[in-house]
């Protein structure tokens, strides 16, 4: 199935809408270049008219350095059979830095990327882009927000220019045990007195008021946009997090909050008081914490569960923010804190396992059963929260021994990630023609019990019927003294 989606791109993304201005006899050159992501998975379509089909790989404008000018670039993007397109990604060239003057007249080129996002149809992503918080490229330097993050320099909203401030750094203070040499850090400042706190999301930030507590301000997952979402598709059951919270003011909490969600603008309030009806239809769980420093504000790793709100959405995207205090415009100018490791976990362990009704309990990892193996009889539960890990059952009929294999969500990218169980049955009884008693072999009670029910043929058995001809006589009582001796 083929999907067209329109985007017009005024203000959306900065190579895209330009103001360009200069003096004397200079001239600006601006191109963008567009494609699809990975390649192959669709076609882009770019114009500067409002016309579908004209496609162009680039748009490259000369405006006038003596008068300003806006452009406005048209994109469509079409998934190929087997792909989805998730949104579009716009990497931005700084203007100021790549502006050369020589004698007099400025020969500037602008290549900025737009890229549409494909992914195969119906696949997932486990993990956020980096969450590990290696990556600081997203500006072209290493001065502002990690790759994939967003704080208050690209927000949007009314009072977008007066919150736009650098509130992250790259910060080579990492967690303990940590392969990696950076973490983000997010600090709150003062604005006229009033606390702007720490922030940074995989979103973006609305600044719509200038009262901090206003429900205008908030993060939002941008769907049309893959510069301020993250698809996802997976079902994580915790998130695990390593903090370093440097409060100015020991009391204080900072706050971490991530929401999966279906394909919806969902917006993460600042105060869950805020939330509405209609946004949270569109939540699939949500794990957060409000949490405080080490007495020693040192580093810590956080786990924190996932909780389902019983909406029967698809979890499309998630969204993770974190905030140097739980509350919008409180807290401390001086408030840090530093972030790193990120990882969602999917569980891969049994939850209960009953055999017949029975609770079937294991240590380490083993249990026995006085019974012989029934597939029928056997429940299995596992710890995943939405029912999403698999099970895999081997019988070994020589042995008795029923393996079982428990994987998480992401077992194709996490290869390590499951859990093995083992129940030990009882083999089952091989049947020994002529052996009335049970006990596995003919000796002199079977004897005695084949010639008293040939003598009374009411009491006949299968089992004292050695030559299959529905009678017990004396040819089975000669067939059961033979096997005896010869055993």
């Amino acid at each position: 199935m083929k999907k067209n989606v329109l985007l017009l791109l005024i203000g959306l993304c900065a190579s895209a809408s330009n103001v360009f201005a200069g003096g004397g006899s200079s001239t600006y050159y601006f191109k963008t270049t567009v494609s699809a992501a990975p390649s192959g998975a669709g076609t882009v379509y770019a114009s500067t008219s409002n016309s579908v089909g004209n496609y162009q790989s680039s748009i490259t404008v000369n405006p006038s350095s003596s008068s300003s000018s806006t452009t406005t670039l048209y994109l469509w993007a079409q998934a190929n059979t087997g792909y989805s397109f998730i949104g579009w990604d716009c990497t931005t060239a700084s203007f100021s830095d790549n502006v050369a003057s020589v004698n007099g007249n400025t020969s500037s080129s602008f290549t900025n990327q737009i890229k549409a996002l494909f992914i195969p149809t119906g696949s997932k992503i486990f993990q956020i882009e980096n969450s590990d918080f290696e990556g600081w490229d997203k500006y072209g330097d290493d001065d502002h927000a990690p790759d994939n993050w967003n704080s208050f320099e690209t927000n949007t909203g009314s009072y977008a220019s007066l919150a736009s401030s650098q509130q992250v750094d790259k910060a080579t203070d990492v967690r303990p045990g940590s392969t990696g040499g950076y973490s983000a850090k997010i600090y709150a400042r003062s604005v006229l007195g009033v606390i702007a706190q720490g922030n940074m999301t995989t979103g973006r930030v609305n600044a719509g008021s200038t009262s901090a507590a206003n429900s205008a301000n908030h993060n939002f997952t941008d769907v049309s946009n893959g510069a301020f979402n993250q698809y996802f598709g997976a079902h994580p059951d915790s998130v695990k997090v390593w903090v370093k919270f440097v409060p100015g003011n020991t009391s204080h909490k900072a706050r971490v909050a991530l929401t999966t969600h279906d394909a919806y603008n969902y917006i993460t309030y600042g105060q869950e008081s805020d939330n509405n009806p209609t946004n949270e239809s569109h939540a699939y769980s949500h794990a957060t914490l409000n949490f405080s420093a080490t007495s020693d504000k040192g580093w810590q790793q956080l786990t924190i569960p996932f909780t389902l709100t019983g909406n029967a959405v698809d979890p499309t995207y998630i969204v993770a923010n974190f905030s140097t205090n739980e509350t919008p415009g409180k807290g401390s100018s001086s408030d840090a804190l530093y972030i790193d490791d990120l990882e969602l976990v999917y569980n891969s362990e049994l939850a209960s396992a009953t055999y017949n009704n029975a609770a079937v309990s294991f240590t380490n990892g083993a249990a026995t059963v006085d019974a012989e193996y029934d597939a029928s009889k056997l429940a299995l539960t596992t710890t995943s929260l939405s029912n999403v890990a698999t099970i895999e059952k081997s019988y070994n009929e020589t042995t008795g021994v029923l393996t079982i294999t428990v994987k998480g969500e992401d077992i194709s990218v996490n290869a390590s990630n499951y859990h093995t169980y083992t129940i030990q049955f009882n083999l089952p009884q091989v049947e020994v023609p002529g052996d009335i008693d049970g006990n596995g072999v003919v000796d002199a009670d079977d004897i005695a019990a084949i010639v008293s029910m040939a003598l009374n043929p009411a009491t006949k058995t299968d089992a004292a019927d050695l030559n299959g001809d529905s009678e017990v006589n004396v040819a089975d009582v000669t067939a059961a003294v033979n096997q005896m001796l010869n055993k």
